[in-house]
């Protein structure tokens, strides 16, 4: 019986748009309540019941007239009757053997809704436990833990609110982790695709009453399938150490990538030193030094890597380096001296190609890397000092350079950190 009903419940409300819509209808409704009569935030929340109500009748119009709705209708009328066929013809008993699978159907849904109906009793049981209605911890937990993180209804109502049109469906919603993240795994409709939706981020948060940086949009293999993962708090509130701590042996920079800092998820993001140059920029104390200093203490910890280091002060903040035998070259802020080090790289430059010419190579390669001399990195902290305009008698010719090496010399495997507070057109290279 359980089953049976359970069937004809929630085929109802999906035909009906009542399973989702009905929760949200409910929940405005509530917040209308606790404002003062006649109050904006009431009006606010009365208005959100009937723009609710709208879309709940758009979606049940719609849903009507979906495929697998129609063959719902037209297998149920074939059913009952092909049952008053075998009846007419057979006798009650044929009848009854026809109608078997009925029971069987409803006895294993109804299993599924006993246990859930079980979870949540128990849940309200325990949150009742310490008498007077007060929860407990565990009650609360336990409650918690039997209801998803995030329902169809909920990210449905954000999916529409980002300005797209159908239903989102949830094949996967379980509960918030402990630490009160979760990841829903969903399917679009048709015409829409997981890259669509994340250029939506900022307007799914929105809806969802989240921060950007409590949510993250992944694609789960085809374009409309993904995964939604999201956070009661944000992910950046606690320090974290550098994910180079608990690193242990040599990095390798090119295949693996350098771990430089952590993602809202808690993944370390990896940045790989091969055929690209790197621009670190950011205002003083915005976190562009520590990723600056993970990256090349990373690289550092890769042998086939000569670091150079061109100091942007006088002050020591460079000097461990150079004190540790890591940096092949460093010194303090010099332009001539800089603009000597870049001739010497754009010569070596050209020895690289020969090399690989010889090889039968367009470019480095990780089996090639040795043969040519290593990967040169080259780190110019406060680059501003030598590229602003008027900011030293070589700027010209330093510019030149370094637009040079950024446009052809990464093949070469020689690569550029620009480190600067100002990433603009006259500070940064145009190449």
């Amino acid at each position: 019986g359980i089953g049976l009903a359970t069937l004809v419940r929630d085929g109802l409300g999906y035909i009906l748009a009542s399973d989702d819509y009905g929760r949200m209808i409910r929940r405005a409704k509530a917040a209308a309540a606790v404002h003062p009569e006649g109050s904006p935030a009431e009006q606010e929340a009365f208005a959100l019941v009937a723009t609710l109500r709208e879309q709940r009748d758009a979606a049940t119009r719609q849903r009507a007239r979906e495929p697998r709705a129609i063959a719902t209708g037209v297998g149920t009328a074939l059913g009952v009757g092909t049952v008053a066929i075998t009846v007419t013809v057979g006798g009650v008993a044929m009848g009854a053997v026809t109608l078997l699978p009925v029971p069987i159907i409803g006895y294993l849904v109804g299993r599924r809704e006993q246990r859930a109906r079980d979870a949540a009793e128990k849940a309200f049981s325990m949150a009742a436990a310490a008498g007077d209605g007060q929860a407990t911890a565990e009650g609360a937990a336990a409650l918690d833990a039997a209801q998803p993180a995030l329902d169809g209804g909920t990210l449905g109502a954000a999916f529409r609110a980002c300005g797209f049109s159908g239903d989102i469906t949830v094949l996967d919603a379980p509960p918030a982790g402990p630490d009160g993240t979760s990841v829903t795994k969903f399917r679009l409709p048709p015409g829409v695709t997981v890259s669509m939706l994340r250029r939506k981020d900022e307007q799914l948060a929105g809806a969802l009453g989240r921060d950007l940086s409590m949510i993250d949009i992944t694609k789960e293999g085809a374009e409309n399938l993904g995964s939604l993962w999201m956070t009661d708090r944000d992910p950046f509130e606690d320090p974290r150490p550098s994910p180079l701590l608990n690193h242990r042996g040599p990095i390798d920079a090119w295949g693996d990538g350098v771990p430089v800092a952590w993602s809202k998820r808690g993944i370390a993001v990896r940045l790989a030193i091969r055929n690209s140059s790197f621009v670190v920029a950011g205002m003083t104390r915005s976190g562009k030094g520590v990723g600056a200093a993970n990256l090349i203490s990373g690289a550092a910890l890769d042998p086939r890597i000569n670091l150079r280091i061109v100091a942007g002060k006088v002050n020591g903040e460079w000097d461990p380096y150079a004190k540790a035998g890591v940096a092949a070259t460093y010194f303090k802020p010099d332009s001539a001296r800089l603009l000597a080090l870049l001739h010497a790289l754009l010569a070596d430059m050209d020895r690289r190609n020969r090399v690989l010419g010889e090889l039968g190579k367009s470019k480095v390669t990780p089996d090639t890397i040795k043969k040519v001399g290593g990967i040169e990195l080259l780190v110019i902290d406060e680059l501003a000092t030598y590229t602003r305009t008027g900011a030293c008698p070589e700027r010209d010719e330093i510019l030149a350079a370094l637009a040079k090496l950024s446009s052809v010399a990464a093949g070469a495997g020689i690569l550029l950190v620009l480190i600067t507070q100002y990433p603009e057109v006259d500070v940064v290279p145009q190449a």
